[in-house]
């Protein structure tokens, strides 16, 4: 009983056989997936399906990329012929962080410059008088 109450098992004849010897049933050996929402609506169905498929084809259309930085690096890494997609782990992260340098270095660029306190200057700031 005590082994049963350390199992997890109260020793009031609620656990297993397997418990009350301090061995897992197969049910708790095995973890099952429990589904706690529905299903995605059949059209975010739709649109992952075309996405694997496209995927899968090896044509990766990244026109719609905001990070035109990133782009050679995700179509080197999904190139559909090996020769072509970096060797080792290390060398895609070499490319990904020299990529994500170069977008970091842009979207600072654009940002506007700020003061020392962290604030936009005036724009009437700096007109002489």
């Amino acid at each position: 009983l005590r082994r049963a109450e350390a199992a997890g098992g109260t020793g009031a004849g609620t656990g297993s056989a397997t418990a009350a010897r301090g061995e897992a049933s197969e049910e708790e050996k095995e973890p099952s997936i429990v589904m706690t929402s529905a299903l995605p609506p059949p059209e975010e169905l739709q649109a992952f399906a075309a996405s694997l498929r496209q995927l899968l084809s090896g044509k990766m259309d990244f026109s719609d990329c905001s990070c035109p930085e990133l782009e050679p690096c995700f179509s080197r890494c999904l190139a559909r012929e090996p020769a072509s997609r970096p060797v080792a782990a290390a060398e895609a992260l070499e490319e990904l962080d020299a990529a994500w340098f170069a977008l970091e270095d842009r979207l600072l660029k654009a940002r506007p410059k700020m003061d020392q306190h962290g604030r936009q200057p005036s724009k009437f700031a700096s007109q002489p008088r």
